[in-house]
């Protein structure tokens, strides 16, 4: 089994703000507070859209279909682009000559990192601070690129390597086939992508933009940079399939009895049929799935992140106190146990590195699938993803050595429906 062991307490953990808001990089001023759907859903291959079933459980059985989501949106503002302002490295706590030594093991000699044409250092209190130029930046090579960039991850000082966009191996030639973009354009994108593990990832949105003159153009490259993999969740229920058991597993979602009917219709159906699971959930997550939230200036939005969608669940009114990461701390130490054996719908999923500190949380439903908002950036959307992948993608960002660990527990008292 997968699950990692739990933790005995929660009192422990301390949070980090994972994803900051960049509604200054893109905004939609005729975007309302709330969330906005996402544009052009679609499943990723002909194979993948047919679905494919998992397990059959209490839950009963679920076909996932994966698909994409890109934020919607005339996105005027990459125009915001046209000039680039260069980036820093900080390498904090390092000397030159150690930061001169990276470069060297990355194949970057001596004289060229050293050269006014690569750049510009600076050495104060705090370590070293290298401003690339634009050449600089374009002219590394993937390798290069990946050893710099994932020691200037960990530093958070550095956003852009810290939060990097992402991107699976196995479907970025899909991606780029179905986004429109130029061939001048996408070689442009491959040029600034580096890997780690299954994952490649991409920190260089300016450099960019900066290289592409025709605002549709830049619209196509920030959506497909922007590329959110998601699933279309449905459960099947067949002549087989125990209503019953359903109702009393889907319970917490309020609706099952409402749903009763139309349950037992689909058993009547020659081979069965299909709803869509967001109708067994509650009504946050029915009104949040598949949408971006607006892009806003409003801190209190920009920090309605997977703590603050976890803990409002069940809500039937939003509560904004979990955008404090004190109030999401005491909220998990008081209300919730760490709990062995397979969640249940309702469970939370903690994501804990190897300092205790809480990383990510996300809603466990059935099967490996969870309800999730992976940061409060507005260009990540509300979705379902299966719990692995979920992990994956967490880990991306996690030192290789030391993987996240994966917390299970359940509400003291259970949620009212």
């Amino acid at each position: 089994m997968w699950i990692l062991p739990v933790l005995a307490t929660f009192s422990s953990f301390s949070l980090i703000p994972w994803g900051l808001c960049v509604s200054r990089w893109v905004r939609a001023d005729h975007a309302s507070a709330g969330g906005v759907a996402a544009s052009s859903p679609s499943p990723g291959t002909a194979e993948a859209a047919a679905g494919a079933s998992g397990r059959v459980g209490p839950w009963g059985e679920l076909v996932c279909t994966p698909m994409s989501l890109q934020p919607p949106g005339d996105f005027s503002a990459v125009d915001d682009f046209k000039s680039w302002a260069g980036p820093h490295w900080r390498f904090m706590h390092y000397t030159q000559d150690q930061a001169l030594s990276l470069f060297k093991s990355a194949g970057i000699s001596d004289a060229d990192a050293r050269s006014p044409h690569s750049g510009v250092w600076t050495v104060n209190s705090d370590g070293v601070v290298f401003q690339p130029t634009k050449d600089f930046v374009l002219g590394l090579t993937p390798a290069a690129r990946a050893a710099i960039y994932s020691v200037l991850d960990d530093f958070p000082e550095n956003e852009a390597q810290r939060t990097p966009y992402s991107f699976r191996a196995d479907e970025l030639n899909e991606i780029l086939a179905q986004s429109g973009l130029k061939p001048e354009t996408q070689r442009l994108l491959r040029s600034l992508l580096y890997q780690q593990g299954d994952s490649v990832l991409f920190a260089d949105i300016r450099t960019a933009m900066s290289q592409v003159t025709d605002h549709d153009e830049k619209v196509r490259l920030f959506k497909t940079i922007c590329h959110r993999p998601s699933l279309r969740v449905e459960l099947r229920v067949k002549s087989d399939t125990d209503i019953n058991q359903l109702a009393s597993y889907w319970r917490l979602g309020g609706r099952t009895e409402e749903l009763r009917p139309l349950l037992t219709a689909l058993a009547h159906v020659d081979g069965g049929g299909t709803i869509d699971i967001t109708h067994l959930l509650p009504p946050f997550a029915e009104q949040h799935v598949y949408t971006f939230p607006s892009p806003t200036t409003d801190r209190t939005i920009c920090h309605r992140d997977c703590h603050w969608t976890t803990l409002n669940f069940f809500n039937k009114t939003l509560n904004d106190r979990y955008t404090d990461p004190a109030t999401v701390t005491r909220t998990f130490d008081k209300d919730f146990s760490p709990i062995t054996g397979d969640p249940q719908f309702g469970d939370v999923i903690l994501l804990v590195n190897q300092d205790n500190v809480l990383i990510h949380s996300a809603t466990y439903l059935a099967d490996d699938v969870v309800f999730t908002k992976n940061g409060g950036i507005f260009t990540q959307p509300w979705t379902y993803m299966k719990l692995p992948d979920l992990v994956t993608y967490y880990n991306t960002f996690t030192p290789t050595s030391q993987p996240l660990k994966v917390v299970m527990c359940r509400r003291k008292v259970p949620p009212t429906v």
